[in-house]
């Protein structure tokens, strides 16, 4: 079946072509979903118990391991980040912030700090967090300070105990040359004892934060928004994988092995964007190309009934059937718009002819023998100085709300009212009938009716809905008009952009080049 759907694109175009409209068809889908999880997580984050972070920065030095040797150098750092949190430092800290009148154990210091390696500098951040900012800044400088001193203390106590050891073995050196070595070599030692205390040093203080580090309701809910459009998207993908639809016309067309009457453009105002003037020319031009193939197909001369349907509802068959009867009506023919679908007559509200005597009271009056020309007539509502447009056509509203559509329209009297109606001499009976799927009104209505014409909106009609479309189309035993495509791709033309063709003069313009002015 995919193979049908190529035209010559080749399949990658036809994917891509299928993918993008797949992701606008669901938009209103991926929108609704990626604002709600962005509200959704900004409400969360307001709610969460928020806290604070400080650091505290301290330099250390690495001139013990060599300039070249990485992996000396990394043991280095590893090893400072480690003695952060060793034992001594911690009860150190502790005891400075007991001195402060902050009591807090080991545990909670090491579980709130974490310990950083700056990138490319020889600094440690100690980072503390809590619910309350001065305590977060309190354990970081507390903690910082604690593991100053413990290493300058561990450092001196190490040098001190070399140097000691070097007075021992000095005392017992069996040679002079062997004491003036030691001799050196101690004061190396004491020369590094200078220096090495210091070689770890706090180089920033913490602050005390001015907001909390989290949550970050701002934050979360730009990352929500982008994971919900992600999200989105690929549900919208999801679905045309479990349900594939047509990408264009002319794909829908060969399915169904219909003719496309007609090809309109999607004309909504989503998010409201207002239409662009050259689309709603586009679609005045389809509707006049529909018009006129109506007319061709079916000259004026003896009465024709239409009937309108499509697979499933929300397809723009209302919107067709009114256009097209106007278009008609406005060309001169007498026409008459019947509001056929007895369940939910929308071109009622539409027209607003709601609450009228109509096409259900007229079946039941002919089932009762009651159906006289003149009742019929008197349920029509004129269109003329009713409708927007002069001369429009005339309304045979849907009339009482049927308890069983199916078994009225079944009851025998749909076909010799019918004939009545045909009697009033219009030229086009114009029906609106219920969808096709599900239903069994348009099946019964279409046995009273001398053509079907298909509606097809591309976003909603999947290929499992065209299938049993095109299974009761071949079922229902009339002859089929076409197909109007809604949504399909029209190909631009400059007699849409609101310009016109003005010869050019002798000596204005070389012959071949036209010129076109604007209208306004």
């Amino acid at each position: 079946m995919a193979d049908r759907f190529q035209s010559g694109g080749g399949a990658e175009a036809v994917d891509t072509r299928r993918y993008l409209a797949a992701v606008r068809r669901d938009l209103p889908l991926i929108g609704a979903l990626a604002i709600g999880l962005a509200i959704f997580a900004v409400a969360v984050s307001m709610v969460l118990p928020k806290t604070y972070s400080a650091t505290a920065t301290v330099g250390f030095d690495l001139a013990q391991a060599s300039a070249g040797d990485s992996a000396a150098q990394e043991r280095n750092i590893n090893t400072q980040k480690a003695l952060v949190t060793q034992t001594l430092v911690l009860d150190a800290a502790r005891q400075a912030l007991d001195k402060e009148g902050i009591a807090v154990d080991q545990d909670t210091l090491r579980n709130v700090t974490t310990t950083e390696a700056v990138f490319g500098a020889n600094l440690l951040d100690i980072s503390s967090t809590s619910d309350e900012p001065r305590l977060s800044a309190a354990y970081a400088n507390a903690i910082a300070d604690a593991y100053v001193a413990s290493t300058a203390g561990n450092q001196g106590s190490s040098l001190k105990s070399q140097i000691a050891s070097l007075e021992r073995s000095i005392d017992e050196a069996p040679s002079d040359e062997v004491k003036d070595s030691l001799r050196t070599r101690q004061d190396e030692l004491y020369a590094q004892l200078a220096t090495q205390i210091n070689r770890v040093t706090l180089a920033r203080a913490a602050v005390v934060p001015g907001g909390p580090d989290s949550p970050k309701p701002v934050r979360n809910g730009v990352l929500a928004l982008f994971v919900g459009l992600f999200l989105g998207v690929l549900v919208a993908l999801l679905r045309d994988q479990l349900r594939p639809r047509f990408t264009n016309q002319r794909d829908l067309a060969q399915f169904l092995e219909l003719p496309v009457v007609a090809t309109v453009p999607e004309l909504g105002r989503r998010l409201g964007v207002r239409t662009a003037p050259a689309t709603m020319r586009v679609e005045q031009e389809a509707y006049q190309s529909l018009s006129a193939a109506l007319r061709l197909a079916l000259p004026p001369g003896k009465p024709h009934v239409l009937m309108l349907t499509s697979s499933m509802h929300a397809e723009g068959k209302t919107t067709v059937a009114t256009r097209v009867a106007r278009l008609l009506a406005s060309s001169g023919h007498k026409t008459l718009l019947i509001s056929g679908d007895l369940r939910w007559p929308r071109l009622d509200a539409l027209l607003h002819v709601e609450g009228r005597q109509g096409f259900s009271d007229l079946l039941a009056a002919e089932q009762a023998g009651t159906a006289t020309p003149d009742r019929i007539a008197a349920s029509i509502v004129e269109g003329s100085g009713r409708d927007r447009t002069s001369g429009g056509a005339d309304v045979l509203p849907s009339g009482t709300m049927a308890s069983d559509a199916a078994r009225l329209l079944s009851s025998g009297s749909l076909e010799p009212l019918m004939d009545k109606i045909r009697a009033l001499g219009y030229a086009y009976v114009i029906v609106d009938a219920t969808p096709l799927l599900g239903l069994a009104d348009a099946k019964l209505i279409a046995r009273a009716c001398d053509r079907v014409l298909v509606i097809s909106r591309l976003e909603r009609i999947a290929v499992p809905s065209a299938m049993d479309l095109r299974d009761e189309l071949s079922r229902i035993g009339v002859p089929l008009l076409g197909l109007v495509v809604i949504g399909g791709v029209s190909e631009a033309s400059p007699y849409y952009s609101g310009v016109k063709f003005v010869p050019p003069s002798a000596g204005s313009q070389p012959q071949g080049s036209p010129r076109v002015q604007n209208r306004d």
